[in-house]
């Protein structure tokens, strides 16, 4: 299969890296929302919404197929909203390993959706740490 040079392609992987260096730099989580200039929108009872489960499943899967890890969702903790020409998603999730018997570890996703292009990207997927 022949990869096509198409500039709009081109232009979106741009804007992904310059917003991906920006969401990096900041040091807050609202910081890092307002950093890609939409307005950040908490998400009510993100556990009892379908589409964020749905995002948040597709981190995990697309993780998992990258890092070569065996995580399950265990649960959506918390979640804001960004719609800047598509939704950013940026969810605190729990997850565990399969293959450990360990507690559940949380974690920040970032998602980029624009489903009117069937075009889902996992932007970032970090473990948080845990405070002692």
């Amino acid at each position: 299969m022949a990869l096509k040079s198409d500039p709009l392609h081109f232009i979106l992987l741009i804007l992904l890296l310059s917003v991906t260096r920006s969401i990096d730099s900041a040091t807050t989580a609202g910081e890092k929302l307002l950093h890609l200039g939409g307005t950040s929108q908490p998400i009510i009872a993100p556990e009892q919404d379908r589409k964020v489960v749905e995002i948040a499943d597709f981190a995990v899967d697309k993780h998992n197929q990258l890092a070569k890890t065996n995580l399950k969702l265990s649960n959506v903790i918390n979640g804001t909203t960004v719609v800047l020409g598509g939704t950013y998603y940026k969810l605190v999730i729990s997850a565990f390993d399969r293959r450990k018997a360990n507690a559940a570890q949380n974690y920040v996703t970032l998602v980029y959706e624009k489903p009117w292009q069937h075009l889902k990207i996992l932007v970032s997927f970090k473990e948080i740490p845990i405070s002692v």
